[in-house]
């Protein structure tokens, strides 16, 4: 009877610290995810204000060819 209610404490002190591992593990992989979702995000926003930046790097560029050419009329 003793060895019974030994082996069935036992039992259930193990299981609840299988869970209690399981839920550590489930916020690690909670906070892995929450970084990750972060990550994408920025990534993201990045693109975006470069490619506006390329988008006016690319304008200022012809500009100046239009200068360049103008300029080389005038010399001519």
């Amino acid at each position: 009877m003793v060895a019974e209610t030994l082996l069935l404490n036992t039992s259930t002190e193990t299981l609840e610290e299988a869970i209690i591992q399981i839920g550590h593990i489930g916020n690690w992989l909670e906070a892995i995810g929450i970084i990750i979702i972060i990550w994408i995000i920025y990534t993201i926003v990045e693109l975006i204000i470069s490619r506006k930046r390329y988008k006016k790097l690319k304008l200022i560029l012809e500009k100046i060819e239009t200068i360049e050419t103008k300029i080389d009329k005038i010399k001519k």
